[in-house]
Parts: structure tokens; C-alpha cells; sequence
């Protein structure tokens, strides 16, 4: 989200536990790099569908100075990139 979330009361409705829930994004497993390409492949997430398909992904990044580039394309066909900035 662009905005920070609000405070849970002590006792939520599901409602209020899905909106702060559902936005968060998280998931633990295993890469491999060689070159310029790196596998990727999902153990646990927070999502079961995305285990269950095996959570595999191949992608290519490059480097330049304090920026990464990734080039990603997923299981639809669909590429895009993201761009990553290190900051002080």
C-alpha cells in the first residue's frame, strides 16, 4: 500500500483482520544464480496456490552501479521489469 495501515483494535472483526492481511506478501525458498539469470523456487507461502504450482521462475537482472534491473516473465507469457535503486 502507499499508506501506513491502522492500528487493530484488541478485538478485530474478520473484516478488519482481511484488510490488514490480504496487502501483506511473503513467501521463503531457494534461488540459484548463474550469470546473469537466476531459478527460483518457492518452498512456503503465504498464498498455497503458489506452492502447489511449484512456485518455480527463471529471470535475468542487470547491474549497474546502485541499480538492478529484473526482467521478469511469467507462467501467462507476460514480461516485465523491475527496477531496483539502492539508497543511503
Amino acid at each position: 500500500g502507499q499508506t501506513p495501515r491502522e492500528q487493530l483494535p484488541e478485538d478485530p472483526t474478520d473484516e478488519q483482520l482481511l484488510a490488514a492481511w490480504r496487502p501483506f506478501f511473503a513467501n521463503a525458498g531457494t534461488y540459484e544464480v548463474k550469470g546473469n539469470e537466476m531459478h527460483t523456487k518457492i518452498i512456503v507461502d503465504k498464498d498455497p496456490n503458489a506452492t502447489a504450482a511449484q512456485g518455480e521462475a527463471n529471470w535475468t537482472f542487470e547491474v549497474d552501479d546502485d541499480t538492478m534491473v529484473r526482467t521478469i516473465t511469467n507462467q501467462a507469457g507476460v514480461t516485465f521489469k523491475v527496477k531496483y535503486e539502492r539508497v543511503e
